[in-house]
């Protein structure tokens, strides 16, 4: 008679602290070299900005934030030792990366237009990975909620400086 194998809890990597630390560091990494070059030098600082766009420590400081949960949502994912969560892992590894490409995709064209996409389109993915992550961590999914919150807010902001709030179109 054999004795059956004794199954293994996976531990991550990384521990949560460390996780969160990774994510958030890709966030003041980018923020700082939006400090260091200026959205000025993208073309992008000469737009005049709608009343209630909050100054650009806030917004950096809102994505360290979102960027350190999304982390957090990481470690969870690999912590349940499943299929479904190292999926769940990867795919949010994948949107970070996503994310962190954003300054690149939008400033870098020196588009707000590119930006209205670029928002868009990251808030559908975040909206799809909130839904897959649901089936796996509840608790999870609601990080992704937030990101798709603050990226409507950002996109409204982006709409006002387009002028299509105003119903005219400029900045294309």
């Amino acid at each position: 008679m054999t004795s059956p194998t004794p199954r293994i809890a996976t531990k991550p990597p990384l521990g949560p602290a460390r996780t969160i630390i990774a994510a958030a560091g890709i966030a003041v990494l980018l923020n700082a070299g939006l400090v260091l070059f200026g959205d000025e030098s993208l073309g992008v600082g000469s737009q005049v900005l709608p009343i209630f766009t909050p100054p650009g420590w806030l917004v950096g400081g809102v994505w360290v934030v979102l960027f350190a949960l999304l982390g957090l949502v990481r470690w969870r994912m690999v912590r349940l030792g499943s299929a479904a969560g190292r999926l769940g892992a990867r795919w949010t590894i994948v949107f970070v990366v996503l994310c962190a490409l954003y300054p690149v995709y939008t400033l870098g064209l020196r588009s707000l237009f590119a930006g209205f996409i670029g928002n868009i389109g990251t808030a559908i993915f975040a909206v799809a990975l909130g839904f897959r992550v649901r089936r796996i961590d509840n608790s999870s999914a609601w990080v992704f909620a937030l990101v798709v919150a603050w990226l409507c807010y950002a996109t409204l902001a982006i709409t006002a400086q387009l002028g299509w709030l105003h119903g005219r179109a400029h900045g294309l």
